[in-house]
């Protein structure tokens, strides 16, 4: 980049309708060169399930390993790696029990509600 990270109210000016921030936010998200894109590969998943097994949805967390990837990103893979982990015998996402609904209510009551990892633990996944 010519400017920097720094110049984006230099470069809104030449944008028309877009400010500063609406700038700087394609830029890290869209057009940034070190976003990697495309299929994500078996180690990638790993990691992101090792982080999301260790710290529960800890997006920025997640997003500290996964450096060449937006939060955007990471967020749906690990919605789709999730969904494939709890799948049904249909092959689609499995849907909860009110037993299961119930029972998660309890433990978020129990442990609060950021501190999935001890959830987890009471759960038979």
């Amino acid at each position: 980049m010519i400017y920097g990270e720094a110049s984006f109210s230099d470069l809104s000016y030449y944008m028309g309708d877009k400010n500063s921030d609406q700038c700087l936010q394609r830029w890290r998200y869209s057009l940034r060169p070190q976003i990697k894109r495309g299929k994500w590969t078996a180690e990638e998943d790993q990691e992101v399930m090792n982080i999301v097994s260790e710290h529960g949805f800890d997006w920025q967390k997640i997003k500290d390993v996964q450096k060449h990837r937006t939060r955007a990103q990471v967020r749906e893979r690990v919605r789709i790696l999730t969904a494939k982990n709890r799948s049904g015998s249909n092959g689609g996402a499995k849907h909860w029990s009110v037993e299961e609904t119930f029972f998660l209510m309890s433990r978020i009551k129990q442990h609060g509600s950021r501190n999935w990892s001890a959830i987890r633990k009471e759960f038979q996944l």
